[in-house]
């Protein structure tokens, strides 16, 4: 149900995972999240330090606030500014 729920903006692939013990396969799924945000992040009430590599800024966030009015669409979304994070609404937690 949750795989249908969630169809735009994640992608589900399937793999199998093998037992080494006992060379049994379990099938499941890796999930892709493709749903990138731009200006979610809320940096007035973020707690971030910025760190520059030449032109580019790097962000280091300990504590996210994001604005609802860009992310109340979305189940499950990653931050164009800090990719590597993942996050997921009240709905599917």
């Amino acid at each position: 149900m949750l795989k249908q729920e969630l169809s735009i903006g994640v992608q589900f692939i399937p793999i199998a995972i093998n037992n080494g013990k006992d060379g049994s396969n379990t099938m499941g799924y890796i999930v892709n999240i493709l749903n990138v945000l731009e200006g979610a992040i809320n940096f007035e009430h973020s707690g971030y330090g910025v760190l520059k590599d030449g032109d580019k800024k790097v962000y280091a966030i300990w504590k996210y606030a994001l604005n609802d009015s860009i992310i109340r669409n979305y189940d499950l979304f990653r931050l164009k500014e800090h990719s590597v994070a993942m996050f997921c609404s009240e709905k599917i937690k």
